[in-house]
């Protein structure tokens, strides 16, 4: 579960940082009224990505906890079962 969590805000946050220059190199024989107004979407994309990662930590959070919980019960249930007398005798 904690390298699905990492994965997923690995990759997010790299919009505005490749895509402004991106834009820019791509688009460079255009004006710059041009230029600013492809970087719109990639900036508002960003803040998108923003708000969605946001509710995932609420979502993932609250998932690794149920996850922490389910594992804590099964090993407290192993160590509530008695040892067998052939395990008591080593």
């Amino acid at each position: 579960m904690e390298e699905t969590i990492a994965i997923c805000f690995c990759g997010a946050a790299k919009t505005t940082g490749l895509g402004i220059p991106l834009v820019t190199i791509l688009w460079r024989n255009y004006g710059e009224n041009i230029i600013s107004i492809i970087q719109i979407p990639v900036v508002l994309y960003t803040t998108e990505q923003i708000f969605i990662a946001q509710a995932l930590v609420w979502y993932f959070r609250r998932q690794n906890k149920k996850r922490l919980k389910q594992i804590e019960k099964n090993s407290t249930d192993v160590e509530d079962v008695a040892p067998t007398k052939n395990e008591e005798a080593y």
